[in-house]
């Protein structure tokens, strides 16, 4: 128990450094996710840094200290208040414990007595403002933030909701579609599963209300859920939803009494709600016909962040206000709208009250969304965000396409935000994918100086499909900034994605565009902190001069601009895309026409990528028809028979090594899903073109001007390729010939099982592996790059595995920083001059007076 006097003056502290008394709530509970079975706790005095009061606004936790419980043991059952630092108080002294997503870390001790000037000497900060931004990711924390505010608890926190809200909500739909599966009280079980889905979810709506005290909430008699029900839809504005009325009493009520058995809600913040949604309430159709891929809030708030707000016009004037207006023509469940009132909440004046903002952001935020659900879902999610205000919420249910609902919303727009479906347009012809037309439409309309912040499928940057959107966007707006995100951003869809940020405004000749890429590995950090792979700046001529439209800056930069002026590959290669039947065979036809056995008229071929497809070896070997009947196009007629290379016109995998390039010296056909590249008379021979191939500079080419699908013959024909004198090509051609022939006595090696080694059994420190090494170190000499752009090149390809039949994620670790040639890096010299071997090689010395002397070299002056 904490001395009520000594509360008070921690208390005022607190008001002092800009906390509101309304937000320093006394008792406050909450429920622990993380304990297994969610046990309801309870902190001293919580103290949050604006509304709603939730683990997103939880800033401090004040705690007495208990017998029964160690201080880490408190801090630890603190952990799900949300709060990145607690007070905890014993006998006159405080700890200040920093609450961190893993186990709580002690700061420090001091008197209880100076614990008031000790937070008034923080305020700098410790203001609400100020944590706030560093919780949200809004604003980098700086190192002395961070000490303290961690921001990898708050991801941790909304995982640990979403996942048990998600795990007890669908017990209770399944349960109660299945007792209203045979009701005849439905016409289609389409409607039946609708009029479930919005029972529980504005039944876990009116909980919800009701444990955050909302007015009108506290009166009402929640042992009737019609009475819930009916709150809930007073609150919205709205009627009660008519799939309720068909429910038979013991079926509704059942369904309350579950929902009511859900743990303490007070606390969960309104991005949970969204997961919820987005995880539990869509049906697969919906999300199917609507498109549904729902934001993460952490991306929702990352494109918000790259707004710059800070540059727009004083809100409380009444003459600039409207540019503020922002508006998301997607809206879904208004992720976007709670990211943008969020943001905005920092620029409104201080001297403000609740109902002001309220009507601010009422009045300055729009959405439009087709689907009915979404958009009770949002609107309910924005009056959570904007708590303790109720409706008046401008979200219209509509299509954005019907009409003019585009052209008015984008001409009164001044912050375009969102994430459209990726979708093609339903009957369209030609196929127009759902964000071109989207922004072909409202781009045009939007006014001078207003702001786009979207998130945009990866093709945007580089594909035909988005080519007159990007000339807009390059003629008429300013880039901001660009950021490439990885794929399995998003939670039912894997599809790589782009931010773009831009201002309607003529690009200022000495502006730089700022890009950033996340790589999968860091897909993470990013969610986490908003840390990225990589970042770079360029001028917006940049995309117009260098890459022919594209929005694209391939990275690293300074690698391509020093190999810009080398050969290309197709100057010493004639690349062919593989053969082709006649289309829509058939399945059936397809197994009699390409076959794993020899038959009459046909030819030895690759007709797609097998488990053996590796990096110069292709072991599979299947049999095509020659049938003229069936065969397509003039490829059936190239000299199948001459020594070639064969590569993929699609990527094995997402990440860096894209491709593999094989040797074909047994006059196999492919299929028009690879191409095939021969070399031009007096230029190099097939080995040492695989070599360039499959080098970590070819592989880093393709991966940076790449989609997720596609690898275009205009892409393998631009790779750089260095001069090759005799010397080198031979000792290359040589090395290659020597790793196929490890390759191949490996694998001819038994097991002690009896059956035959596999090529995924290869040995880590096979001398495959070392081969390799060694091919890769020598066309890397011959392209001559500085050791500094070597090594970016090299870091490229840590983590994932090579198309290999072995143990292969990387070159050089990323812990080793020095910037070594490869070529030396893996040299016995190099490996030699580590000083452990220096050590072994070092005699024993057995002398005392010379080891005496030795200890004392360098303390004659001590």
């Amino acid at each position: 128990m904490i001395d009520n006097t000594v509360l008070h003056k921690i208390n005022d502290a607190f008001i002092k450094i800009g906390y509101e008394p309304g937000l320093i709530k006394p008792d406050y509970r909450f429920a622990d996710l993380f304990s297994s079975n969610v046990t309801d706790r309870t902190v001293d005095v919580a103290i949050f840094g604006q509304e709603p009061p939730d683990y997103r606004s939880a800033c401090f936790g004040i705690q007495a200290a208990r017998k029964d419980h160690s201080s880490f043991e408190l801090a630890r059952e603190l952990k799900a208040f949300g709060a990145p630092q607690v007070f905890i108080v014993l006998n006159g002294v405080t700890e200040q414990w920093a609450v961190t997503d893993k186990d709580p870390v002690r700061k420090m001790k001091l008197k209880t007595v100076d614990l008031t000037e000790f937070i008034i000497r923080h305020e700098s900060e410790w203001a609400p403002k100020t944590i706030i931004r560093a919780k949200s990711g809004f604003a980098k924390p700086s190192s002395r933030q961070l000490d303290f505010v961690d921001i990898g608890l708050l991801p941790a926190l909304e995982n640990q909701a979403a996942v048990k809200i998600d795990y007890l909500l669908r017990d209770i739909l399944n349960n109660a579609e299945n007792r209203m599966k045979d009701s005849l009280l439905f016409d289609t079980s389409k409607e039946r599963i609708a009029a479930v889905f919005r029972v529980v979810f504005r039944l876990l709506a009116a909980k919800l209300f009701k444990e955050r005290d909302i007015k009108g909430f506290s009166n009402v008699d929640f042992s009737s859920p019609y009475d819930a029900l009916g709150a809930v839809s007073n609150h919205y504005g709205s009627s009660l939803p008519s799939g309720a009325l068909k429910f038979p009493d013991e079926i509704l009520k059942d369904i309350w009494r579950e929902i009511c058995g859900i743990f303490y809600l007070r606390n969960i913040s309104v991005d949970t709600l969204a997961y919820i949604y987005e995880n539990t309430f869509v049906t697969p159709e919906n999300r199917k016909e609507f498109g549904i891929h729902s934001t993460p809030s952490y991306v929702a708030d990352y494109v918000l962040s790259q707004i710059p707000f800070e540059e727009l016009p004083d809100p409380s004037v009444e003459l600039t206000a409207a540019q503020w207006n922002t508006t998301d023509l997607t809206s879904g469940q208004g992720i976007f709208l709670i990211a943008a009132m969020r943001r905005m909440r920092d620029f409104l004046p201080q001297y403000w009250n609740g109902q002001q903002r309220h009507e601010f952001f009422v009045s300055h935020l729009h959405g439009i969304e087709i689907d009915l659900f979404s958009t009770e879902v949002a609107r309910m999610c924005l009056m959570l965000a904007d708590f303790p205000e109720s409706n008046g919420w401008h979200l219209d249910n509509a299509d954005v396409f019907e009409g003019r609902n585009l052209e008015n919303a984008a001409a009164n727009t001044m912050i375009l935000v969102g994430n459209p479906p990726f979708e093609n347009i339903k009957g369209r012809r030609p196929k127009t994918p759902f964000p071109a037309e989207l922004l072909r439409r409202s781009l045009p309309l939007l006014p001078a100086e207003s702001l786009i912040g979207m998130v945009l499928p990866r093709s945007f940057v580089i594909g035909d499909d988005y080519k007159k959107e990007r000339k807009m966007l390059l003629d008429d707006f300013e880039l901001i900034s660009i950021t490439d995100l990885p794929y399995r951003i998003f939670q039912h869809s894997d599809m790589e994605t782009t931010v773009i940020v831009a201002r309607k405004h003529e690009p200022r000749s000495n502006g730089f565009v700022v890009n950033r890429k996340v790589e999968n590995r860091d897909r993470e950090s990013f969610s986490i902190r908003h840390q990225v792979t990589w970042e770079d700046k360029v001028q917006q001529s940049y995309f117009n001069d260098k890459m022919n439209g594209q929005l694209l800056v391939p990275w690293p930069r300074e690698v391509w601009e020093y190999l810009e002026h080398y050969r290309k590959l197709g100057e010493v290669s004639d690349i062919k895309k593989g053969v082709q039947y006649v289309p829509n065979l058939g399945k059936e036809k397809l197994r009699e026409i390409v076959r794993n056995e020899s038959f009459d008229g046909s030819v030895p071929g690759i007709y797609h990528i097998t488990k053996g497809f590796y990096q110069f070896v292709a072991r599979k070997t299947v049999y095509m028809s020659t049938d003229e009947n069936i065969r397509r196009r003039k490829a059936w007629n190239l000299d199948w028979a001459k020594p070639k290379i064969v590569i993929p016109a699609a990527i094995m995998l997402r990440g860096p090594w894209r491709y593999a390039a094989i040797i074909d010296n047994e006059g196999r056909f492919v299929s028009h899903r690879f191409f095939a590249l021969w070399p031009k008379p007096g230029t190099l021979t097939v080995e040492v073109l695989a070599a360039l191939l499959n080098s970590p500079v070819a592989e880093a080419f393709t991966y940076t001007r790449t989609l997720e699908r596609d690898l275009t013959k205009r892409v393998y024909e631009n790779i750089p390729i260095p001069e090759i004198s005799s010397d080198s090509g031979q000792i290359i051609h040589s090395l290659v010939r020597d790793y196929l022939t490890a390759v191949e006595s490996f694998e001819a090696v038994p097991k002690t099982s009896g059956k035959t080694h596999s090529l995924d059994l290869l040995n880590d420190e096979s001398e495959a592996k070392k081969i390799l090494l060694r091919i890769d170190a020598e066309i890397l000499k011959l392209y001559k790059l500085p050791p500094r752009l070597e090594r970016k090149v090299l870091d490229i390809f840590w983590g994932p595995q090579r198309h290999v039949p072995f143990k292969f994620t990387g070159y050089i670790p990323p812990e080793d920083e020095s910037w070594i040639p490869l070529h030396i890096y893996i040299s016995d010299r190099f490996r030699d001059a580590t000083p452990e071997k220096l050590m072994e090689r070092m005699p024993v010395i057995h002398d005392k007076a010379l080891l005496d002397y030795l200890i004392s070299l360098g303390r004659e002056s001590e």
